[in-house]
């Protein structure tokens, strides 16, 4: 049995069914595998659609292709097609450019950048989303594989 460890893991547990009774539209903050398999256990059969939005230190620590990779391996790990990600890029217009063009269909980008409107022209002209405000997320970070 796989464990994990939890600021407080009762806690945790009761915020996230509480998110899940209370939004119609799920989005989960994510940056890493731990948190994928957690919902694997603990995400209602009735859900078919989430949303995963990237935590920030993802695109500098990780990249772009180990967020797209995360992603293909979820939709494998918890059998559901519809699942819209999210890369939280900040204001970091070189790594929002490499996502677009890897094929990254939805950004997160600060507005008050002054690249903001050169890489909404360019994720339009790839058919992309750039948005400016991040959903309300229920934040898994702090979810971690048990080190034993």
């Amino acid at each position: 049995m796989t464990q994990y460890t939890f600021p407080n893991q009762k806690a945790f547990l009761l915020l996230f069914k509480d998110y899940l009774t209370h939004h119609r539209q799920i989005c989960f903050k994510i940056d890493n595998f731990a948190q994928i398999y957690f919902l694997t256990v603990n995400l209602p059969n009735s859900v078919n659609s989430i949303q995963f939005l990237s935590s920030q230190h993802v695109i500098t620590s990780y990249g772009v292709r180990w967020w797209l990779q995360l992603i293909k391996e979820s939709k494998l790990i918890l059998q559901l097609q519809n699942i819209t990600d999210i890369l939280d890029c900040v204001d970091y217009a070189g790594y929002a450019m490499a996502a677009l063009r890897l094929g990254q269909k939805n950004i997160l980008f600060d507005s008050r950048s002054t690249q903001f409107k050169s890489l909404a022209l360019r994720a339009f002209s790839v058919q992309a989303n750039l948005v400016s405000t991040p959903a309300e997320c229920f934040d898994m970070t702090p979810l971690r594989y048990k080190m034993d």
